[in-house]
């Protein structure tokens, strides 16, 4: 209801007991037709240490590293980090000029590309990689945002994936692990390995899941966690693009938000339990911030299957993946 008419002032009322056990105050100036100024005080002090930053193993220093990055600034930060950690960088603005470099058979000890992986010439990259790997390894490091796809560098058994924007401590790792040479770097199959789950299923990655969630900060937050416990899925913004994406696709678990635009996940629920049988239906887990008493009554009345309460956490979302597992293997025979 807050997303059609606005708010009730609980976060204000929220924010205010927060900054008063901070020991500070807040409040508010208002003009009628011109707009409000909030103001904000808090007694901090300044930080007494900072951690250390990350450090590069001393085997590792002065190792060649082309950097493949076609936004001039990304490039000049990364080269920036990159050489302030004792490695050094040689640049490369577009996939034509890597290329190049490589066929020069200049000496490098690793690649990092910042810059989607599929397309012409990110296969164009892929397949220069792979003639030098031929020869000799060269580890790869690729920067990519959640969720994009991996092209043929999904191939290169040195890849490591870093999100984007990096974290330096994670670069660094990722850097670190991928040129070490005591240490080779896994394949993409085997970065997360996973325990085995029940017989009806091959693994984790194999289960088919949808999540229905309109914002997309959720969203993101959602997609992390699947993604850390070794899942991907697909996204329906509202009630109705879940129900569409079920119709074009079987899916094992519909992770379903309850209050949604044009189609709520209540109404939601209760179409799918009209449209399939137990046996094809997926497996619903309501999320939903309402923790009151009846609300998980009401999601179980609807036809959901669990229940989980924002905001979600891995091990939450965990426990109801294994649930559903439990109960699709139950529901599903054989």
């Amino acid at each position: 209801t807050t997303r059609v008419y606005g708010g009730t002032g609980l976060g204000l009322a929220i924010s205010s007991r927060l900054v008063g056990l901070m020991q500070g105050r807040i409040w508010v100036e208002s003009t009628p037709g011109r707009g409000s100024l909030f103001h904000l005080e808090i007694p901090l002090h300044p930080a007494t240490a900072t951690p250390p930053p990350p450090a590069l193993p001393a085997e590792l220093h002065g190792l060649n590293l082309l950097v493949v990055a076609p936004h001039p600034g990304i490039r000049r930060q990364l080269l920036n980090q990159i050489e302030g950690w004792g490695l050094h960088a040689v640049p490369a603005g577009d996939f034509t000029a890597a290329v190049a470099r490589l066929a020069a058979g200049e000496p490098f000890d690793g690649v990092l590309v910042d810059a989607p992986a599929s397309g012409p010439n990110g296969d164009a990259l892929a397949a220069a990689l792979r003639r030098v790997a031929a020869a000799r390894p060269l580890p790869l490091v690729l920067l990519t945002r959640r969720g994009e796809a991996l092209g043929n560098h999904a191939e290169l058994a040195a890849a490591r994936i870093v999100a984007k924007p990096p974290k330096a401590a994670l670069l660094l790792d990722a850097l670190v692990q991928a040129l070490r040479p005591a240490t080779p770097a896994p394949t993409l199959a085997t970065r997360n390995p996973t325990p085995p789950p029940p017989a009806a299923f091959s693994a984790p990655s194999a289960l088919r899941l949808v999540l229905a969630e309109d914002l997309p900060v959720n969203q993101r937050v959602a997609l992390l966690i699947l993604e850390s416990l070794g899942h991907t899925a697909s996204i329906a913004n509202h009630g109705l693009e879940a129900l569409a994406l079920i119709s074009r696709q079987p899916v094992d678990i519909l992770f379903l938000d309850v209050q949604m635009p044009e189609m709520d996940g209540l109404t939601c629920a209760a179409r799918l339990c009209e449209d399939y049988p137990p046996e094809t239906r997926p497996w619903i887990i309501a999320m939903t911030a309402n923790a009151l008493e009846g609300d998980r009554e009401r999601c179980l009345a609807a036809g959901m299957d669990d229940y989980i309460s924002k905001p979600i956490s891995g091990p939450a979302i965990s426990a109801a993946i294994d649930r559903a597992m439990e109960g699709l293997a139950a529901r599903r025979p054989g």
